[in-house]
């Protein structure tokens, strides 16, 4: 899918967010960071045979518009600065660069609980970023299940706490930015990345 194409899908999706919020009963703004664990993949190619992206620290944002106590429309942003190692065999030499994963997500929570301790789960669906420091790029659709508690200090403020698993389909386009920069070696399409994460965020609730 063009850049083009993956721009009228996802722009759409946020309007009818943001339009969501106008009959929201009450809106959340949640600024989070946290951790997102190795991910490898084996049996990658001919050349190369086992491919990964680093563990690293995350930071991210989240938007949730209430339609009622029990339900929540969330648009969440989520950037990953690290590495990605693709190795080679034989002759191949082992290749790395500086990796950027920029998640935008539009997604649902279903909530259990009271006014103070919530608990959540939900998923999203949205794209994938790959920024590579040296080599090229791509956009990918992707996906994410999570679930998490929040703790309410007051009716204003709270914190976050999430265990979540994303997912950016399709990783021959991540192959393709931290191995080769599209100059043919033998990458294959493989299996979707799935990295595994672990966040907490500060909370700033807006009644109307």
């Amino acid at each position: 899918m063009s850049k083009k194409a993956k721009l009228k899908c996802i722009i759409p999706s946020v309007l009818l967010f943001l339009n969501t919020g106008l009959f929201a009963q009450h809106a959340e703004l949640t600024a989070y960071g946290g951790y997102t664990f190795d991910h490898t993949l084996n049996s990658y190619s001919t050349n190369y045979y086992k491919a990964k992206i680093a563990g690293s620290g995350h930071l991210g944002g989240a938007l949730d518009f209430f339609l009622n106590e029990n339900y929540s429309l969330s648009l969440t942003y989520s950037f990953q600065p690290t590495t990605g190692y693709l190795y080679g065999s034989g002759s191949t030499a082992n290749k790395s660069d500086g990796l950027d994963l920029h998640y935008i997500l539009l997604g649902g929570n279903r909530y259990v609980g009271n006014n103070r301790v919530k608990g959540y789960g939900g998923l999203g669906l949205g794209a994938c970023i790959i920024a590579p420091k040296t080599y090229s790029g791509a956009t990918k659709f992707a996906w994410d299940i999570h679930l998490g508690v929040k703790l309410y200090a007051s009716d204003r403020v709270g914190i976050r706490l999430q265990a979540q698993l994303l997912s950016l389909v399709d990783g021959a386009g991540f192959g393709i930015g931290i191995g080769t920069g599209g100059t043919g070696a033998g990458i294959s399409t493989y299996s979707s990345v799935l990295q595994f994460g672990l966040n907490g965020g500060l909370i700033i609730k807006f009644k109307k």
